[in-house]
C-alpha cells in the first residue's frame, strides 16, 4: 500500500516542482518508473522482467510497454497518470543496459518524509 501512496506523492512533486539537483530528479524517475512497472509485471515476460529486476530497456520499449500495460480504460486517474509516466520512461531508455545496483532503486517513502 505504501508503495502506491510513495509513487503518487512522487508524481505530485514532479508535477508541482522537479527536483533542480538532476541527480535526485534521475533517482525519483528511476524509482517511479521501477516501483510502478513491478505493479504490473507478472515475471513472465522477459522485457518486463529484465526491466523491473535490472532497469534493461530493450530496443523496442514498445514491446515493454505492451506487456505491462493492463486495461487501461479500466484504471481510475491516479493509475493512468503513473502508466502514462511508465509509458514515457522506456522511450527516453530505450536499448538501456541494465542499471548497476537497480535492486536498490525505489521511491522514497512519502509516510517518512510527510509528504501528501
Amino acid at each position: 500500500m505504501y508503495d502506491v501512496l510513495d509513487v503518487r506523492a512522487a508524481l505530485r512533486a514532479l508535477d508541482r516542482n522537479a527536483p533542480a539537483d538532476l541527480d535526485e530528479r534521475t533517482a525519483v524517475c528511476y524509482g517511479i518508473a521501477r516501483v510502478t512497472a513491478s505493479w504490473w509485471s507478472t515475471g513472465s515476460d522477459t522485457d518486463s522482467h529484465a526491466f523491473v529486476s535490472t532497469g534493461a530497456v530493450p530496443d523496442n520499449p514498445a514491446a515493454l510497454w505492451l506487456s505491462l500495460v493492463p486495461d487501461y480504460p479500466s484504471l481510475d486517474g491516479l493509475n493512468r497518470r503513473a502508466l502514462n509516466f511508465l509509458a514515457a520512461y522506456p522511450l527516453r531508455h530505450a536499448g538501456r543496459a541494465p542499471v548497476p545496483h537497480w535492486y536498490r532503486v525505489w521511491v522514497p517513502s512519502a509516510a517518512n518524509s510527510g509528504a501528501s
